[in-house]
């Protein structure tokens, strides 16, 4: 089994669909994993996950990733925490939410040990 730091090396280096969005231009970027999300990879489920439900909720978004689940939760008006094991992914969830003008509580931490207080979502 991996240990927690070839887990946050490959992650780091390979951030979740770095290989198919390949600008560094935040809105593009945006606007492009917006695209696969919405048409490919999250397609079966967007109709499901009812982002308009979720006002003023805390929410954990935990292996963030690159953000896309983050912005549409802040955007349906929740209190997002959006955790994620690297500083790379982080970067790119904070991008993507100034892109969209909304904000997060973003930290960098193990699935594995949150540093969270019990029962606060």
């Amino acid at each position: 089994m991996p240990s927690e730091q070839q887990v946050r090396d490959y992650w780091e280096q390979n951030p979740l669909l770095a290989h198919e969005v390949t600008t560094d231009d935040p809105v593009e970027r945006w606007h492009y994993l917006d695209h696969i999300k919405r048409t490919d990879v999250e397609a079966f489920a967007v109709r499901y996950w009812q982002f308009e439900n979720v006002a003023d909720k805390s929410l954990l978004d935990l292996g963030c990733g690159p953000g896309w689940l983050s912005v549409m939760n802040a955007r349906g008006g929740a209190q997002v925490t959006a955790v994620d094991i690297t500083n790379q992914t982080l970067t790119l969830t904070k991008a993507a939410l100034d892109v969209n003008g909304l904000s997060a509580n973003l930290r960098q931490a193990s699935a594995e040990s949150l540093p969270l207080p019990d029962h606060s979502f």
